[in-house]
C-alpha cells in the first residue's frame, strides 16, 4: 500500500466515526433530525470524487510515462547502435552468451558495454514498476518478449555478475521471473481479422 492509501483508510474511519456520532445523536433526541449533518455529508462526497479523480490522474500519469519510456527506448539511436554491437556476439535470437564465446570479465569489449546498457534499461524500468511509477501490464504488453529474449540469451552472463554482486540487476531478475510465469494479457479485437 502506498502512503497516499493509508491517508484515504484514516480519512474514512474518522469519516465513519463521525457519521456514527451523528447518526447516534440523531436517535438519542428523535425530534432533530440530519439536517445539521448534510454539510458534513456533503463535504464527504466532494472528498470521494476528489480521490477518485485524482487516482484516475495518477493511473492516466503512470500510463503516458510508461508510453514515453518504450517510445524512448525502442527508436533511440542509442539502442540501435547498442543493438548493432550486440549482434556481433549474438546474431540471433537462439544464440546463448557463454563464457566460451567470450570473457565476462572482459570490461572493455564493446558488446559487453551494449548489453549491459540493454540490461540496465530493464532494471532501470523494473525499478520503476517496483515503486510503481510506471505501468507494468502496460510494459510487459510491449516489451515482454524482448526481455524475456534478452534475459534467456543473457543469462550466463548475469549469473556470473550476479554471483560477485547479488544486487546487480536484482529488480529486473525479479520482473523477468513475474513476466515468465505470468505471460501478459492478450486482447482480441474482433474488428481485426485472424491472420491466415
Amino acid at each position: 500500500m502506498r502512503i497516499r492509501h493509508w491517508i484515504y483508510a484514516v480519512v474514512a474511519i474518522v469519516a465513519l466515526v463521525i457519521a456514527a456520532l451523528l447518526i447516534r445523536a440523531d436517535m438519542q433526541d428523535p425530534t432533530e433530525r440530519l439536517w445539521h449533518a448534510a454539510p458534513f455529508f456533503g463535504s464527504m462526497l466532494i472528498t470521494v470524487g476528489w480521490i477518485v479523480t485524482s487516482e484516475m490522474s495518477i493511473r492516466n500519469s503512470k500510463k503516458q510515462h510508461t508510453i514515453g519510456l518504450i517510445n524512448q527506448h525502442r527508436f533511440g539511436t542509442i539502442r540501435e547502435k547498442n543493438l548493432t554491437s550486440i549482434q556481433k556476439i549474438l546474431p540471433n535470437t537462439d544464440e546463448i552468451l557463454t563464457s566460451d564465446v567470450i570473457n565476462f570479465d572482459e570490461e572493455g569489449n564493446e558488446s559487453f558495454r551494449a548489453i549491459d546498457a540493454e540490461r540496465n534499461f530493464y532494471d532501470f524500468a523494473a525499478s520503476a514498476v517496483r515503486r510503481d511509477d510506471i505501468d507494468e501490464a502496460l510494459l510487459q504488453a510491449c516489451l515482454h518478449g524482448q526481455l524475456i529474449n534478452l534475459y534467456k540469451q543473457t543469462e550466463l552472463y548475469i549469473n556470473h555478475w550476479r554471483k560477485k554482486d547479488p544486487l546487480i540487476w536484482c529488480d529486473v531478475v525479479r520482473m523477468r521471473n513475474r513476466w515468465a510465469r505470468r505471460p501478459p494479457k492478450i486482447v482480441h479485437n474482433r474488428d481485426i481479422p485472424p491472420v491466415t
